[in-house]
Parts: C-alpha cells; structure tokens; sequence
C-alpha cells in the first residue's frame, strides 16, 4: 500500500511542475489600486527578461525601469540638412552648425523635458557654442527660429 506521505510528495510534485514564479527575493512589495488600474512594486532586485518574436518584443521581470516623458514641445524634425549640433551627447557645451541651404536661422531657444526654457541666444555665424554647465542631465530640445519659421532638434546632456 503506498503511503499517504509519499502520495502528497507525487501529488506536489506533479502540480508544481507548471507553476510559474518570480526569480527574486525582495525586501519590501505591495500592490496599489485606483480608478486607472492596479500595480504591483517591490523594493530590491532587479530581474528583467526580453523575449522577442516576429510579432514584437516583451519585456518580463520584476522592477523593470519605465520612463515617461511628456512635452509640450512639438516631436523634432528628423533629417534637418545642413544643421547639427556636436557633440551630441554633450557635458559642458554643444556647438551649432549652420550650413549652406540652412541659413536664416538666428535666434535658439533651449527647453527641457518639460517645455521651460533653459537658455537662449543669437546665432550669429555659422559656428555657436551652447553652453550646458549647470544644467541637470536629461533630454534638451533646441528651437532654431527664423522668419521663416521654426526648426527643432533633440540635444542630450551627460
């Protein structure tokens, strides 16, 4: 006769075999509700996992970093000919580059994430220094303004 003990050890065994679980050990969690929906968090480890496929890719795992950036600023302009802004990722400073087919442009503003207006200045010739010396690290957007309009670039600061 098998014994009851040996019966449950089987009977877990079996019923584990599909169960799916988190890889970390955390310190602290919970979960949140509102109106919008609920969300899980913890406080440790991070564990992420990409799986991907003809169809797309997913991203799985506890603590996994999500960043939103809203903004009040129109998305820039890719593929402005003959304006650049070196280097790019900058740390201290960035240098605009006006060249032939992209004149007129004489006024920049600088705005961060948020839409406020970091610094600004005159294009004067077709070599200008933007300084970044003091400005938090995150994502810049540089409006160059003419009277013919308005051009946006994305300028990064380290």
């Amino acid at each position: 006769m098998i014994g009851t003990r040996f019966l449950h050890v089987v009977l877990v065994l079996l019923l584990s075999r599909g169960a799916i679980a988190q890889r970390a050990v955390v310190p602290a969690g919970g979960e949140a509700g509102g109106t919008g929906g609920t969300v899980s968090w913890t406080v440790g480890q991070i564990d992420v996992m990409a799986l991907s496929s003809a169809g797309g890719v997913m991203q799985q795992g506890v603590q996994q970093p999500v960043e939103w950036l809203v903004t009040d600023v129109a998305d820039p302009a890719a593929g402005l000919s003959g304006i650049s802004v070196v280097p790019n990722p900058a740390q201290h400073g960035a240098t605009l580059h006006i060249g032939d087919g992209a004149e007129g442009y004489n006024t920049y503003v600088l705005l961060d994430a948020s839409g406020r207006r970091a610094t600004s200045g005159a294009c004067t010739n077709a070599s200008t220094f933007i300084p970044l010396a003091g400005m938090a690290s995150g994502t810049y957007y540089l409006l160059l303004q003419s009277r013919h309009g308005t051009a946006t670039l994305k300028l990064i600061k380290r």
